[in-house]
């Protein structure tokens, strides 16, 4: 499987490389490019036969800038996130990542920001360059937990996305995702496990001027909304609605999201 996937990615990143010179003049907020990654993305989950993603509800991000929050349980959380349609936003990623060969080197292409975790001017520099994507009209994406869970649990969150959402005055974008740990744990790259992906997109929270506050209420619509994502697949306690849903799964390909 990783073959393919690598395969995949210099083919991307040879593509990246023809694009990015007209960009720099014709598309200086690299949506094609984007638009592209997320075509990658979405490859990526379908030629896994043991991955299965829906997007519950509403299956589009809304118009509009913001910054995007997502928990966190595994590295596939981006390749399954792509399934989000107007997926535009530029995540906040571990600079270690941006080192990895190909993929790394995509990463930057694509505008995501680096940031090394632990050190205070790094993710000051790192917040710098959020605010110029903001102001550019490009949403940017964290992961506020800082890092993956180990458990299904929802971690703390770190105050930088809120303090940068008021700071910019830019609502936050929730997300809430399930079931991509077992796609790809934590301290694993092995791709065996079967995961039934689900993900939710809720309804922006304006930043008001307390980011303390922004962070709780963020935090708590996550918790409630994996709840009852994770009720969905069998795993959880609370009692569920129900909702439309856009599905891929690669024994159902009509389903796929376009």
């Amino acid at each position: 499987m990783w073959a393919v996937i690598g395969l995949l990615l210099l083919l991307a990143l040879v593509i990246d490389v023809l694009l990015i010179l007209p960009s720099l003049g014709l598309d200086p907020k690299r949506n094609a490019i984007h638009a592209f990654h997320m075509w990658v993305g979405r490859t990526i989950v379908r030629i896994n036969p043991f991955w299965r993603v829906r997007v519950l509800g509403n299956p589009a991000a809304p118009e509009g800038t913001f910054v995007v929050c997502a928990n966190h349980q595994s590295n596939a959380d981006i390749f399954c996130l792509s399934f989000v349609k107007r997926n535009r936003w530029r995540w906040l990623a571990k600079r270690s990542l941006l080192r990895i060969p190909v993929f790394g080197w995509i990463m930057q292409i694509g505008g995501h920001v680096p940031v090394e975790r632990g050190e205070r001017s790094s993710g000051e520099q790192a917040l710098a360059r959020c605010r110029e994507w903001l102001a550019r009209g490009v949403s940017v994406g964290f992961f506020p937990e800082g890092t993956r869970s180990e458990t299904d649990q929802v971690k703390e969150f770190k105050m930088g996305a809120f303090k940068l959402a008021v700071d910019a005055q830019v609502p936050i974008l929730p997300i809430a995702l399930t079931g991509t740990r077992s796609a790809l744990p934590k301290h694993g790259w092995v791709m065996r496990e079967r995961a039934d992906v689900r993900i939710r997109v809720l309804e922006p929270i304006p930043p008001g001027n307390d980011a303390e506050a922004l962070r709780d209420r963020v935090r708590s619509a996550i918790v409630s909304a994996k709840a009852l994502l994770d009720q969905k697949t069998g795993t959880g306690s609370v009692p569920a609605t129900p909702q439309s849903d856009s599905t891929f799964s690669p024994t159902d390909p009509s389903r796929s999201p376009r």
